[in-house]
């Protein structure tokens, strides 16, 4: 008698399914690239896919005539027991944590404020001794010592802010119990030496860009340790488009979501380009919904909506400014055409902004004299906040201004001075984005509107935080008629593409509800932003 084609199936790398099948199945190659982003492991000789793919491998499998033959130990899952928590915890910490002792590889995704440094440092203390490395943006390295601090772990809690402290780390022998904080920026100088047990890479986002050198040295370091237990923090998953997402995902599960150009092609729109390669215009909203469940099963995505009753209230409003009627001419007959290019977008932000400091001014002053709010105004662009801070000295108003030519030292000094002391504070947007508590200051002005909804929601996460005790408001600062409504649009677009995968978070939230311009058309918008151009023409909720 013989014997039915069989393609077995067994536990593969992390996350993963390893598939065996004679290659002779052309078809049933051809659909688990596409459907299931197979990729071929020459050193095992096999496929390998996600786990979470195991019932449409099945399913193509016996389409094509193929019986399956399955590891015994498949979906039969994992039970870390009982874990002893801090009864403070918020049950969502308690899950994010309970998650990630059982996957090893977790992508903690709350909103900026609900406390993913806190659970992470929670995952430390259950795990226990052992080489530890935090990943983190140089501005925060000295936060996460605090946050060790605070919580209670004990631990040689070692800072490699430099390059020299490093090698002087590998001299002297990286072994023991340790917990290593390093920079994003000196990822590579790690390199494959290290081999930590843990790994949390915190602004997860970071590690967006293929070939980028700290994208290329994480997942060195990743690579180092395969069995190492890997937890990624950040609010913003998806800076500013869909693909940003394969490159947290591929550094998390390095087998599980396929090659980057087979990712792009499944869950993407895209359009080839003249000179043959592939633009990619957005998300393709036939696969959404897939690529949405296969994120969830490894990350834990948190919002302030969930949890706003934990929060103080929070509000957002955009406030149409305006300018004399020569300069507001000249600047929409200099912007008139469709910019082609990041530099010329930025080009019109920082005009705009400029624009608008007095009123940004006169803004802040009535906010501050009719409520008694602290006020915090951000810009985007060191010279705006350099020509608010010259007219708040002109009118003897007392103010801390901070920008992200200060060291983190001396920003820490300066800030703390401001939640004290001083009723406003001038910053700009990058100097404050991240591991930073600003709930003192509880009325927001964006005097620029930046075109990268990630970095705003990150900075207006700042302010409103589960410590907090006062109502948020948020007002942005918009010149009417020109391109910064047109901006306000494609923020809208990269906000409405992000919540199908990643569950909108408040400050998302206020982005869509009060930027939008509903008395624009299509057209006149594609007609204005080439930069959006493509993508919008997807946008039927516009």
């Amino acid at each position: 008698m013989k014997l039915k084609p069989a393609i077995t199936i067994s536990p593969g790398p992390r996350g993963c399914l390893k598939l065996k099948f004679d290659f002779r199945f052309e078809q049933l190659r051809e659909q688990l690239k596409e459907q299931c982003l197979a990729v071929w492991e020459p050193r095992e000789k096999a496929w390998i896919v996600g786990e979470d793919f195991f019932l449409k491998v099945r399913e193509l499998a016996e389409a094509v005539g193929l019986t399956v033959q399955a590891h015994s130990a498949l979906g039969t899952g994992q039970s870390t027991g009982e874990i002893n928590l801090p009864n403070d915890m918020y049950p969502f910490q308690r899950a994010g944590v309970s998650n990630a002792l059982m996957l090893r590889s977790y992508m903690l995704s709350f909103d900026t404020g609900l406390g993913k440094s806190r659970t992470a440092l929670e995952v430390i203390k259950q795990i226990g001794q052992g080489l530890i490395l935090i990943v983190a943006p140089a501005s925060v390295q000295y936060n996460w010592e605090s946050e060790i601090n605070k919580w209670g772990i004990v631990a040689d809690v070692r800072i490699l802010d430099t390059g020299k402290k490093i090698e002087e780390l590998f001299d002297d022998g990286a072994a023991g119990s340790l917990i290593l904080i390093t920079s994003w920026s000196l990822l590579h100088k790690l390199e494959s030496r290290l081999k930590p047990n843990i790994i949390i890479f915190d602004e997860l986002h970071y590690a967006a860009g293929r070939e980028s050198q700290r994208s290329r040295a994480a997942l060195e370091l990743r690579q180092a340790n395969p069995e190492a237990v890997i937890l990624g923090l950040t609010a913003t998953p998806i800076l500013s488009e869909v693909e940003d997402l394969w490159h947290q995902l591929h550094l998390l599960y390095p087998n599980r979501f396929g090659s980057y150009w087979n990712f792009i092609k499944r869950y993407c729109l895209t359009e080839e380009n003249q000179w043959g390669g592939l633009d990619v215009l957005g998300l393709r909203h036939d696969t959404a919904e897939e690529l949405r469940e296969r994120v969830s099963a490894i990350s834990l995505r948190v919002t302030k909506e969930e949890v706003k009753h934990l929060l103080p209230a929070f509000t957002a409003r955009p406030i149409y400014v305006t300018a004399e009627k020569k300069v507001l001419k000249e600047l929409t007959a200099e912007f008139d055409g469709l910019p082609e290019h990041k530099q010329q977008l930025d080009n019109f932000v920082s005009k705009a902004g400029s624009l608008k400091v007095l009123e940004a001014t006169e803004h802040a002053v009535e906010v501050h004299k009719s409520g008694q709010s602290k006020v915090c105004i951000l810009t985007y662009f060191r010279a705006t906040a350099d020509a608010l801070a010259e007219e708040f000295q002109a009118r003897e108003l007392k103010f801390t201004h901070v920008d992200g030519s200060w060291s983190p030292s001396e920003r820490k000094k300066q800030l703390d001075i401001a939640r004290e002391q001083s009723p406003f504070l001038i910053a700009t947007m990058s100097s404050i984005a991240e591991g930073i508590d600003l709930t003192a200051f509880n009325h927001v002005i964006f005097a620029e509107l930046y075109w990268q909804p990630s970095l705003m929601t990150q900075v207006m996460g700042r302010f409103h935080r589960l410590n907090g005790k006062m109502p948020v408001s948020n007002d942005f600062l918009i010149l009417k008629g020109t391109l910064d409504e047109i901006i306000a649009r494609t923020l809208l677009r990269r906000a409405h593409d992000a919540k199908q995968i990643i569950a909108q978070s408040t400050a998302d939230k206020a982005l869509s509800e009060n930027l939008k311009q509903p008395e624009q058309s299509h057209a006149e918008a594609l007609a204005e932003l080439r930069l959006a151009a493509k993508s919008m023409e997807q946008d039927e909720y516009l």
